[in-house]
């Protein structure tokens, strides 16, 4: 594997790595984006005082603003001789990033931030990557995006301005929890490091940005590599022993800096490594809205037919199977009720969606439930919705639940996690405890009956998703992290 050549899918690599404004600091080739040119190159690296505050910080739950300089962060700034050719990241003047000061010379360049990420889908955490990528690229950011393999993400990092290489390495699956499969992903994992590493000191970036806890060996190459690592988490495994709670956790020892889209995915996080707690920052997802503003609900009234919605991967962590029993038990009360589910399975879950097709096809629910499969974007389903179920048994945030408040619809979720952050109890929408087929019926019924107390939940909860969950909000959040974690400031000098 080599970071500079995409492994597999050649002809799909060699077009995504086209960068839509190529730094002058990188050259491209016939395989895309590659060292720069022989010679000693130096590239300035702006020199931050330890006690200072950081640019865009404040607000930011779970860490306070001065506490920027704890963890490994300064042993990496410190480091002079690291990466590509011998850089060095010696001190730059003040002022507008990409912008040179009056009467300073030349322009300081721009920063550079390599992404590792663990598929081409785009679902919840790849959606996220997208907002992320936008606001590093609005910060001035230059971004590569690395993947395990081609799919629909390429086109979209491509279109928001980010380099994509599509480069074979090892990703850990939930199926993969068991003690062959680990010993074998390990052992993979081990081959990958050194390999990645090279490539890292070759590319060097400023920061690595390694999305999800299922790609940990990212952060073990990027500390071999000398290059500052921020970890995103967009998972809370509640529902695994300690023991392997912890194994996913300690990786992040080897991150400057942690991300975590939810207090709860904080709090697990925590509970197995609680040395992560100086590091680790609650940043909520930012969400975007619907390309157009959300209609209200339709006007209906109690006992007409009613449509409800559901998105999300085909897993049981979803709760989809909950859903089809809820509808079976409003079906059973006379309710003509039919529901749409949007989404297809991880690879090795085939046997849920199996399950589901079956279940579906059962006489108390035939005709009564769609499974859409994949679904982007989900708007109209939305749009058409009189009810958007949320039923999850673990979700560490719940974009979903975000979108439907975004669409200006009734929201039923699990309170669970993430989804007790996202959802207020009776004022944006109904939470029921995770798993109660009878409790999701009850809370459905009680929407549907009340036209009023729903058309209520969905403005209030399209006012209170756009002032929490707005994609700029998101950005900046994400770029004071990547500074905090000794990134080149691109806000100095800039206005409030």
């Amino acid at each position: 594997m080599d970071l500079t050549r995409p492994c597999g899918a050649v002809s799909v690599a060699r077009v995504a790595a086209t960068p839509a404004g190529p730094s002058p600091l990188l050259r491209t080739g016939d395989d895309g984006i590659g060292p720069g040119r022989s010679g000693a190159l130096r590239y300035p690296r702006p020199a931050r005082d330890a006690g200072a505050a950081v640019p865009g910080a404040a607000g930011v739950a779970g860490r306070p603003r001065d506490e920027r300089a704890r963890g490994s962060c300064v042993s990496h700034r410190a480091r002079v001789g690291r990466g590509r050719r011998g850089l060095v990241r010696a001190a730059s003047a003040p002022g507008t990033a990409g912008t040179p000061d009056a009467g300073s010379g030349p322009a300081r360049r721009q920063p550079r931030l390599l992404i590792a990420h663990p598929s081409p889908d785009v679902y919840g955490s790849d959606r996220q990557l997208l907002e992320t990528v936008d606001g590093a690229r609005r910060a001035g950011w230059t971004v590569q995006v690395v993947l395990p393999s081609p799919g629909p993400l390429v086109e979209l990092l491509r279109e928001r301005g980010a380099t994509v290489r599509v480069v074979d390495f090892p990703v850990l699956r939930k199926a993969l929890l068991r003690p062959g499969p680990l010993v074998g992903l390990a052992a993979r994992g081990a081959v990958s490091v050194a390999t990645v590493a090279r490539g890292l000191r070759r590319l060097g970036p400023d920061v690595v940005y390694v999305n999800t806890v299922t790609i940990p060996f990212w952060l073990l190459a990027a500390r071999l590599a000398g290059v500052p690592a921020l970890a995103h988490v967009h998972e809370a495994e509640e529902d695994q022993p300690m023991l392997v709670r912890r194994a996913l956790a300690a990786p992040f020892l080897l991150a400057d800096e942690v991300v975590v889209n939810s207090a709860a995915a904080r709090r697990v996080l925590l509970d197995a490594v609680p040395a992560l707690a100086g590091r680790t920052t609650v940043v909520h997802n930012g969400v975007p809205g619907p390309p157009a503003d959300a209609p209200p609900p339709r006007p209906r009234r109690a006992g007409d037919p009613a449509r409800l919605a559901l998105v999300g991967r085909l897993s049981p962590r979803k709760g989809i199977d909950v859903a089809l029993e809820a509808v079976a038990l409003l079906v059973a009360q006379g309710r003509d009720v039919s529901l749409t589910v949007c989404g297809t399975p991880f690879p090795g879950y085939e046997w849920y969606e199996q399950e589901l097709t079956e279940r579906a096809a059962r006489p108390d629910l035939a005709g009564r439930v769609h499974l859409a499969g994949y679904v982007h974007p989900t708007w109209d389903v939305l749009a058409d919705a009189d009810v958007v179920l949320v039923p999850s048994r673990v979700e560490p945030f719940g974009n979903t639940a975000a979108e439907a408040l975004l669409a200006r619809r009734p929201v039923v979720a699990s309170g669970v996690q993430g989804l007790a952050e996202v959802v207020v109890d009776g004022r944006t929408g109904l939470l029921v405890p995770a798993g109660d087929a009878p409790a999701l019926a009850s809370a459905v019924a009680a929407l549907l009956d009340e036209p009023g107390t729903a058309r209520r939940l969905a403005d209030e909860g399209l006012a209170d998703a756009r002032r929490r969950f707005s994609t700029e909000r998101y950005g900046r959040d994400v770029v004071a992290a990547l500074e905090r974690c000794g990134g080149p400031s691109t806000t100095r000098g800039t206005s409030a």
